[in-house]
């Protein structure tokens, strides 16, 4: 018994860990993001991460000096504990905190914003390149993002601004096609990067994406609970709820067996205390005749 919860722990275990990473994700991204963004000083941080981006793509007008651009560093530096912004894949029930870069330390608090590439603000000429994990343990993160597929939708959420992006195409690259991250675009465009095949991580998959309205987007024309249902019937899901259930059957079918076992034991205990007694009671009357015989000689004597 002991053993058989211990594998239902451990096969429980990835669910359970991933659900309390998507709460504590949460709470990282509620506390870190409720601001009074109308507020002068975070305006003044969105038009530098602006001017930023329009440096990077070589579009910056000539009266602005370069020097007066806040360096990578302090860009989106809102007070959050370093958050910059915030991921959401609705069809992979997933978000997850950006921070600045693609340090260790930056890929395990959440996902990182590649340097380099265009702030996740926006904009036209725009280019941002978001990466993250895949494989971790008892960490999600960017697992499920090869099931993305055309159209579907991912949000970024940055300085108040909810940035709707539509995924165009997928490509498997290698870890040094810098070009894909170049900003060559009119428009404004996201790219989510994650290591592949898992365990192996000697290419990179690129989801690509395209900035669309969000009345255009699949999120705005489908029911919310459509993303659950699709997060309940995602492999990794449907894989550890079979386990379980092959689990639960197991310890059904040995705790039935066990019962039976048990049942049997007790009838063997029961025939032998009726055994017993009955030896015994039989004991006892052969006692009591022998007692009684004499007895009956004596009385007989006293008739004569």
């Amino acid at each position: 018994l002991l053993g058989l919860l211990v594998a239902l722990s451990i096969f429980a275990w990835p669910v359970i860990s991933d659900a309390y990473k998507q709460w504590s994700y949460s709470q990282t991204i509620s506390e870190g993001y409720s601001y009074d963004w109308e507020d002068p000083k975070y305006q003044e941080i969105l038009e530098q991460a602006n001017l930023y981006n329009k440096m990077l793509a070589g579009r910056l007008p000539k009266d602005v000096d370069v020097d007066s651009i806040w360096p990578y560093e302090k860009q989106l530096d809102y007070g959050s504990g370093g958050m910059i912004a915030w991921v959401e894949i609705p069809d992979l029930t997933l978000k997850l905190p950006i921070y600045h870069g693609s340090s260790d330390e930056s890929l395990m608090a959440g996902v990182g914003h590649m340097e380099r590439t265009s702030l996740p603000v926006g904009g036209d000429h725009t280019k941002c390149a978001i990466s993250g994990h895949t494989g971790m343990q008892n960490e999600r993160m960017f697992d499920s993002l090869d099931e993305l597929e055309k159209d579907d939708t991912v949000i970024i959420h940055a300085m108040g601004k909810d940035l709707y992006y539509a995924v165009t195409y997928k490509e498997v690259v290698e870890p040094t096609a810098l070009d894909k991250l170049y900003i060559d675009c009119e428009d404004s465009q996201l790219v989510l990067i994650t290591c592949t095949p898992r365990g192996i991580n000697s290419h990179r998959l690129l989801v690509h994406a395209v900035q669309v309205d969000e009345e255009s987007t699949q999120v705005a024309n489908t029911n919310p609970m459509d993303a659950v249902m699709n997060y309940l019937l995602s492999p990794t899901v449907i894989f550890f709820t079979v386990m379980m259930l092959v689990l639960l059957l197991v310890f059904l079918l040995w705790l039935l067996r066990w019962r039976k076992k048990k049942a049997a034991i007790k009838v063997e205990e029961l025939d032998g205390y009726n055994a017993l007694t009955t030896k015994l009671f039989e004991e006892g009357l052969e006692g009591l005749v022998e007692e009684e015989g004499p007895s009956a000689d004596t009385d007989a004597d006293f008739s004569d």
